[in-house]
This record gives C-alpha cells, sequence and structure tokens, in this order.
C-alpha cells in the first residue's frame, strides 16, 4: 500500500482475505487474525516525480503498528462450531419393540445442536447388533445380507435443527430377543471424512429397539374337556397365550391337528377326508409400553377355533403355512379374535369367505366336527404365530405335552 498517494493519507481501510484454512478437529475452538503494519522494502525510484515506485513483499522490520489483545476483540475473533447430535429410534414412528418379522421400519429422531445457517449436512446412519461378547455389530438385514445404514443429507435453517431419517424396511425375521441400536454421525455434506460430531452409545436405550421374542402356550379344549366322547357335532378350540409380543402390531395364529408322528390329523366324515385347522388374526394392546427406555412385550389370550377343510392328502407339518402351500389348500381367512362374541355362522362365513353360504345355526357350519370316526384316537393341536404377511416367528409342536392334547373317548 502506497501511503504516499491520495488526499487520505494515514487513514486507510483494506480488505484482507485469507487462503483457505483447514479447520478439521477444531471444533468448539476460538481463532482470531492478529494485524500487524510494518514499513516494507523499495525496489526503485521513479525518475520523473523522484518517489518510490515498488515495493517489495518482504519489510524493513520496522514494525508501525500492530493490534493488541486481538484474541479478546469480538470482531476479530471467530467461533469453530462444536456440533452434537442426540436421536430416538422409534418404530413405525411410535413403538421401542418389533416382532421378528419382515418390513420393519425404525426412523430416528435425530436432533443437531450448533449448527451453521446456511451450510449443508450430511447425517449418516448405521443399526448395530451385539456378539455374543457384547460389542456392537453392524446390523445384516437376514434376507439381504446386508449392512442397515441410511444417509440424509439436510441444510440448516437454524442453528438447532431436528431431522427424522427413515431407515428403508428391512426384516428381523429369526432376530428374537436381540437388540438393534442406532450410530449416528454427522459431516459436512461435500466431505464424508470429516466428522463433526457422533452419537455411538450401545447402551443408550433412546438409540435402541428390542426385538420380541413372543412364545406360546396351549390348551386344546373339545366340548371344553380334553377327553369328549365321540359327538355328531363337536366343537375344537385352542386357547392360546401370547407372551412378549409387540403391542400394537397385528399379528395371527394359525393351528392344525396333527397325529403322534406329527402328521396332519385326517378323519372321515359323509365319505369325505378333513384335516382340522384354523387360524384367528388380532392386535396385541398394551398402555404400559413406553416410548422410552426399556420396553417388554405384551400377553395376550386368544381362542382360536378350528374346522374341518377338506383335503385327501396326508402330510407333515412343519407348519401351518407350509402344510397350507403343499397340499394346495386355500388358506383360511383369519377370524377376527372376538369370534367367541360372533355369531358363529358369521364367523365361519369370515373364516372361510363363502358369504352365500347356507349355514343357519353352528351344527351347520364347518365348525361343527363328527368326532365319531375318532373314537380312541388322540391328536395333538400344533400352533404358529405369523405377521400379516407369513413370516412365522413363534411355534409350539410339542406332540407330548398334554396341555395341546385331545384323547376322543371309546
Amino acid at each position: 500500500v502506497d501511503l504516499n498517494k491520495g488526499s487520505d493519507r494515514g487513514n486507510l481501510e483494506l480488505e484482507l482475505t485469507h487462503s483457505k484454512v483447514n479447520l478439521k478437529g477444531l471444533q468448539g475452538h476460538k481463532i482470531y487474525t492478529k494485524v500487524e503494519a510494518f514499513r516494507s522494502k523499495t525496489s526503485g525510484k521513479n525518475a520523473a516525480s523522484d518517489t518510490e515506485s515498488s515495493y517489495d513483499l518482504a519489510h524493513t522490520g520496522e514494525k508501525l503498528a500492530e493490534e493488541t489483545n486481538a484474541q479478546d476483540d469480538v470482531n476479530q475473533t471467530l467461533q469453530v462450531r462444536k456440533p452434537t447430535i442426540d436421536t430416538r429410534a422409534l418404530a413405525y414412528n411410535k413403538y421401542k419393540i418389533v416382532n421378528p418379522t419382515s418390513d420393519v421400519q425404525i426412523t430416528d429422531k435425530v436432533h443437531v445442536n450448533d449448527l451453521v445457517p446456511g451450510h449443508k449436512y450430511k447425517l449418516h446412519l448405521t443399526l448395530n447388533t451385539f456378539d455374543k461378547d457384547g460389542n456392537a455389530v453392524a446390523y445384516k438385514d437376514p434376507k439381504t445380507g446386508n449392512a442397515v445404514t441410511k444417509d440424509q443429507t439436510f441444510e440448516a435453517d437454524n442453528s438447532q435443527m431436528d431431522v427424522a431419517v427413515t431407515y428403508d424396511k428391512f426384516s428381523t425375521v429369526g432376530q428374537n430377543g436381540k437388540s438393534l441400536v442406532t450410530f449416528a454421525d454427522i459431516t459436512p455434506d461435500d466431505d464424508d471424512g470429516n466428522k463433526l460430531a457422533n452419537h455411538n452409545d450401545k447402551d443408550n436405550q433412546d438409540e435402541t429397539i428390542k426385538v420380541t421374542n413372543p412364545k406360546l402356550h396351549t390348551v386344546a379344549l373339545m366340548d371344553d374337556t380334553h377327553t369328549p366322547n365321540p359327538n355328531r357335532k363337536s366343537s375344537l378350540k385352542d386357547k392360546v397365550s401370547v407372551t412378549d409380543v409387540a403391542p400394537n402390531q397385528p399379528v395371527e395364529i394359525g393351528a392344525v391337528a396333527a397325529d403322534s408322528n406329527s402328521n396332519a390329523l385326517e378323519y372321515q366324515e359323509n365319505g369325505k377326508t378333513y384335516h382340522l385347522m384354523g387360524r384367528v388374526k388380532f392386535t396385541p394392546k398394551s398402555d404400559t409400553t413406553s416410548l422410552t427406555g426399556d420396553a417388554t412385550g405384551t400377553n395376550y389370550n386368544v381362542d382360536v377355533p378350528l374346522m374341518k377343510v377338506e383335503d385327501a392328502t396326508p402330510g407333515k407339518v412343519d407348519s401351518v403355512k407350509s402344510f397350507e402351500d403343499a397340499h394346495n389348500i386355500n388358506k383360511l381367512n383369519a377370524v377376527d379374535a372376538n369370534w367367541p362374541s360372533q355369531n358363529p355362522v358369521d364367523a365361519a362365513k369370515q373364516q372361510t369367505g363363502n358369504s352365500n353360504a347356507n349355514w343357519s345355526k353352528f351344527q351347520d357350519t364347518p365348525y361343527a366336527i363328527d368326532t365319531r370316526d375318532l373314537k380312541g384316537k388322540t391328536f395333538t393341536l400344533f400352533e404358529d404365530l405369523y405377521d400379516t404377511s407369513g413370516n412365522g416367528f413363534s411355534s409350539e409342536h410339542d406332540v407330548n405335552n398334554k396341555d395341546q392334547q385331545i384323547r376322543v373317548c371309546n
């Protein structure tokens, strides 16, 4: 700067632009600039005006002025932001627990502090579970084998923001009893390697979703006893208690009668061969499941009515669904769990999908079973718990379980 030129010599305003500075790793630090003025070296004179014609960038060493206490001058100070993030994971935007089922959807509500408005950021979320030693490891979708992750870019419109990040749907089939915890970090949108903050606490319950481990406990009753007499119009039901099932998420129970070899029970009526099967749908309710903290599953009791389904082909019962598929049986519609309060004719029409059936009372419906052909026989009811897509996550197939057995007297 040539202070000899211009009428305002001695009063000068300059704008100095630093080259780009790397601030990585300086989150939370305060930086300031300090200005010093020196007399510069000259490099020749103009013969016509006898004034210095140019100046070197190197100074003479003579300091003319300096700014003092620059670190305390707010006009000279910049604060490097130190973002922080907190997260709360919810399944289906409501729940802290899910069943071991397909198509699970988890949304992480991320709260971010100390952003620079107008800057673009990227959130990186990874779902984790735990190995046998309790270490967090990346959770892999059992259906695809891929890690469950999600990135989301946003532009800050405030220094604090809440950003909802939803994972793509994934499966928890076979993951009974596991915990899923979200790890999150934030970076500039254009620099994934520059982690500004993270939240990777494997013990944080706000970040955790629990997969339930449902169990079935059943009591089979024919005409309200384990040992009925043969009857032309018997009724068969399975009283099922489900433990540790996720509340407010619909499920189904399927049941089939099996012999001592785990083959579907066959019996004759009016020259036709039948199996005994049933299916009920219900949504467990609970008002005690917290949206934060260590939530647990609820318990639920339901009665499953069994009806006769025509099928002349014997077969082993590995699961109710596989038996239906293998025998090309039309799957029974799941009757509502409140069926005991319904007219049995209406329940049977819902279960079979035959709304035009000419039934007038229980004795006319497929629920009325002629057990005279079963005299002296013992059979067991097998049950499976499903999601609404047919994925099973609990079963009870114990042929030696007396609670599940019916013995028709002879």
